[in-house]
């Protein structure tokens, strides 16, 4: 069996490791936004937090050695050398997408595996990520206005606005973006239920023969519908008692099976 802590601290320290070098990354990139102040001021937010999530998992792994070089693949995603403004901002975004799946693989660890600090610090990391790479993305379309505008390649559009020469493309490109965003967060699937993985072995699941894959309708009655609402019908019991549980499985009809309640925070 893998040892629990060892896991936990092979990827936390990958992650640290990740942030030295996007830290690094970002301050020498950053001459390069100078006429762009609104980028300028959130890459220099971007550094301090790079700085900040760093010293976090530092204060996390203790003693465990810092990896001096991180991982090759953001450093094939950054490549090197000059180049435009947005080019160097698409690269950062793509070193924001590496990390935003690093820290999700963190928090599903932490939670799967019990880890009370490193429960707190990687979805803190992963929201500070994902809201980086909106902040980012968003800033996209100005850069390309301005990049093009210097080709003398100005706005073609016919629209009121433009044929006035009061371009609001960069608004609207923007508009886009915040679109792109806010409907890919209603787009997740939704079933009837909570979805079940594969049980612990020994488990009272297991023992009842629940597979991953089967879902969870009901308990005590009481639809099943997130997860702290489960958790709390649990509750209701004492450790010992048993719990009514609802199973769906595909193809077949529901079937109830009562279970014991073992426990309530999980052990480290």
């Amino acid at each position: 069996m893998a040892d629990k802590q060892a896991v936990l601290r092979e990827h936390a320290n990958e992650l640290r490791a990740l942030e030295a070098q996007i830290e690094t990354r970002l301050r020498d990139d950053l001459s390069a936004f100078g006429n762009y102040p609104e980028i300028h001021e959130l890459l220099v937010s971007a550094i301090q937090g790079a700085g900040h999530r760093r010293e976090a998992l530092s204060q996390y792994l203790g003693d465990v050695p810092r990896q001096a070089d991180g991982s090759k693949a953001v450093v094939d995603v950054l490549g090197t050398g000059p180049t435009s403004p947005s080019t160097i901002l698409k690269r950062h975004l793509a070193t924001f997408a590496y990390a935003i799946a690093g820290y999700t693989v963190l928090t599903e660890l932490a939670f799967r595996l019990y880890d009370p600090p490193l429960r707190e610090v990687a979805p803190k990391h992963l929201k500070e990520y994902a809201s980086l790479s909106y902040a980012a993305t968003r800033l996209i379309p100005g850069v390309i206005a301005d990049e093009f505008a210097a080709k003398g390649l100005f706005c073609q559009c016919v629209c009121p606005m433009c044929g006035l020469g009061a371009c609001a493309c960069v608004t609207v490109g923007r508009q886009h973006v915040d679109a792109a965003w806010r409907d890919s967060a209603g787009t997740a699937v939704t079933i009837d239920g909570f979805p079940l993985q594969t049980p612990r072995p020994g488990s009272p699941l297991a023992v009842a023969g629940v597979k991953g894959g089967d879902v969870l309708l009901a308990v005590d009655d009481q639809q099943a519908r997130s997860v702290p609402d489960i958790q709390a019908a649990i509750r209701k019991h004492a450790i010992g008692d048993g719990v009514l549980l609802r199973i769906g499985r595909s193809n077949e009809l529901p079937r109830e099976i009562t279970v014991a309640h073992t426990s309530d925070n999980p052990r480290k």
